[in-house]
């Protein structure tokens, strides 16, 4: 009777452990998928922006990087001819995604395990491509550092949206129901 009691709380505790393994890769999966809307967001504002943009920002290629796109942020922030509250919230969002950057990065393209199946931490693996010879940094992230991360994110997704979404689609974009999407021009 008792082994069959041990047996029923093994299977039990692998269930709840594999329902919280799934729990945080569907966080993570979660996170890039908002993480795709802030890099699209970003690209829209910048391919809007920079046939009106400055000689200086025309006679460079278009941004690439997160942090070619995060430095070309700064430099549509400074013209005067945007409306002060669309200046206003690019001040706000550069420091937010400096820093997530790390985060997102570690996440996306650092490798995710666990050492001790029984804990709550997780780590990543993240080869870094230096001059001379990689290394592999190691990060230790437990859930709710992952889920916290995944909050802020997804409130700047949000805020970047609310902000942005009327300077592409309109002042009335919420009111299309024909499905039609008219960019308009900052």
């Amino acid at each position: 009777m008792a082994l069959l009691d041990l047996k029923r709380t093994r299977t039990r505790q692998v269930k709840v452990r594999a329902q919280y393994e799934s729990t945080i890769m569907s966080g993570i999966g979660t996170l890039i998928f908002i993480w795709a809307g802030i890099e699209r967001l970003l690209n829209s504002l910048i391919c809007i922006y920079h046939p009106h943009s400055s000689s200086k920002l025309q006679d460079k290629p278009l941004p690439d990087s997160l942090n070619q796109k995060i430095q070309y942020l700064v430099e549509i922030g400074k013209d005067p001819r945007l409306p002060d509250h669309i200046k206003h919230k690019i001040r706000e969002w550069i420091p937010k995604l400096g820093r997530l950057k790390e985060h997102r990065h570690i996440i996306v393209h650092g490798m995710m395990f666990q050492k001790n199946r029984g804990s709550t931490k997780w780590f990543a693996h993240r080869l870094k491509m230096s001059a001379g010879w990689p290394t592999v940094e190691e990060v230790e992230l437990c859930s709710d550092d992952l889920n916290a991360k995944l909050q802020e994110i997804s409130h700047l997704s949000q805020d970047m949206a609310e902000t942005l979404n009327p300077v592409f689609f309109g002042p009335n974009w919420r009111d299309n129901k024909s499905g039609d999407a008219t960019i308009s021009y900052i």
